[in-house]
């Protein structure tokens, strides 16, 4: 009890942080971004035993390209930082 995949499937919220500074020297700007997105879901639905289906933009920022990766690692749903949902169709500005 108390642990993270029992927490996780009571209904807690997840997430996972990186040091992006080693990553983006190693891989650049869309290697880091991919393997921020796409991995992150992939490392938390393997942990936890649960499928990922949202994605909340760091600090409310994102463009295009953000979008794009998203939407590929299969995400159902992103919202900015004030829980506003970002659908797919959303102006970039």
């Amino acid at each position: 009890m108390g642990n993270k995949v029992d927490n996780a499937r009571n209904g807690a919220k997840a997430g996972h942080n990186r040091e992006p500074e080693k990553d983006v020297a190693e891989l650049g700007v869309d290697g880091w971004l991919r393997k921020e997105i796409i991995g992150s879901k992939e490392v938390l639905e393997k942990q936890l035993g649960i499928k990922v289906n949202a994605f909340a933009y760091p600090f409310g920022m994102y463009n295009q390209k953000c979008l794009d990766v998203v939407k590929e690692a299969g995400y159902e749903a992103a919202f900015t930082v004030y829980g506003q949902l970002l659908p797919y169709s959303a102006p970039k500005d």
